[in-house]
């Protein structure tokens, strides 16, 4: 186990923090457990004998509503599903101490999953743009792809709507309908999906939809208040247990490989949605060097919080947007090394809304 990089009191208040931001306004119930574990020793020190991928908040609420699903009996459960007072602190410390081997063994086995399917209307705007700009086809890398659902975009039904108008892409009976409003009042140009003939999603401790098991994390990473992600989950899982997206266990350090099979005659992507974020200093730089040395033009398609991508040239945040919201941004490598980001729009970090400023 590598050393650990938080004290304790240094642990409290980075859960009480990711609480206050992450979920105040979309999962109170998440931040009232996080407010809770950042007060509490006991909860604490069971974070603390583990390494500091293992004390991402997600991790161990996605643990606990994973061990629920699995059948574990505990009054935490009619919380969990909308049949009690949310008043659940008591109970989640109940919970977690009473089965702290079984939270022990995820916390060292699972990682957090990113995959939000309903980034997807996000990632379709952003490869429109490019693939508008550079006149091309793609070829996409999907950074931290979980079970890779994300790499099906064209797969999906996504409709962008403002206050008069929708404009929409991708089979009409699709099994998965996403839904994006543009807070902006302007719909993209978007009639069908842009041309990506390649695409692979790398993960170092990928998720395969054959095994029950997988199935149940990801379905464990979905909030429990959010009853329409966990419907759109399944049926994007049911789309690709019938086509399995191409997923590789490969680290984004190790990424430079899979970057040389890209085909030459397409426009390279790399999409990060809210994995940059996760990463360690030095695999950021890392992929980056890999991104600057490939050796032809590579682009990265970001949805990262503010300030992740400290290169990005952020605008002041319109007053009217929440404070969580995530940046949409691109930045472009040249053969020659030199790079160019370009701000996009602001976006809710799973999809919801779209503040864009590029038009497509």
């Amino acid at each position: 186990m590598e050393a650990l990089a938080r004290s304790l009191d240094d642990l409290g208040t980075y859960f009480s923090t990711y609480g206050a931001a992450t979920f105040a306004t979309d999962e109170p119930v998440y931040d009232d457990i996080c407010q809770m574990i950042a007060a509490d020793a006991d909860l604490l020190a069971l974070l603390g004998a583990h390494d500091r991928d293992a004390q991402q908040p997600n991790l161990i609420l996605n643990a606990v509503k994973y061990l629920l699903s699995a059948g574990a009996h505990h009054p935490l459960g009619a919380v969990y599903d909308g049949r009690r007072d949310p008043a659940v602190g008591d109970l989640f410390r109940d919970f977690v101490l009473t089965n702290s081997a079984a939270i022990d063994e995820l916390l060292r086995s699972r990682r957090t999953q990113t995959n939000e399917v309903g980034r997807s209307a996000l990632l379709t705007l952003g490869m429109a743009h490019i693939a508008k700009r550079v006149n091309a086809p793609l070829a996409w890398v999907d950074l931290g792809t979980s079970a890779g659902l994300n790499l099906m975009i064209d797969k999906f039904r996504t409709t962008w709507t403002t206050a008069t108008a929708s404009r929409s892409a991708g089979p009409a009976d699709s099994a998965v309908q996403l839904r994006c409003e543009m807070l902006n009042g302007v719909l993209p140009e978007i009639d069908e999906f842009p041309e990506i003939p390649w695409r692979v999603g790398i993960d170092r401790a990928p998720l395969d939809v054959s095994r029950h098991q997988d199935r149940r994390w990801l379905e464990a990473c979905v909030w429990p208040s959010r009853h329409d992600r966990a419907e759109r989950l399944s049926a994007a899982i049911s789309i690709a247990a019938e086509s399995p997206p191409d997923v590789r266990p490969v680290d984004v350090a190790d990424i430079a490989p899979v970057l040389a099979e890209a085909p030459q005659d397409a426009h390279l992507v790399v999409t990060s949605t809210w994995v940059w974020y996760y990463l360690a200093d030095g695999v950021r730089s890392t992929a980056v060097e890999a991104l600057a040395g490939a050796g032809r033009p590579v682009t990265l398609l970001s949805l990262e919080g503010q300030g992740v991508i400290s290169s990005v040239p952020v605008p002041e945040m319109p007053q009217l947007l929440p404070e969580a919201a995530s940046v949409l941004a691109t930045s472009d490598f040249s053969e020659a090394r030199d790079r160019r980001d370009e701000f996009l729009g602001w976006a809710h970090p799973h999809g919801q809304w779209a503040d864009w400023g590029a038009i497509v």
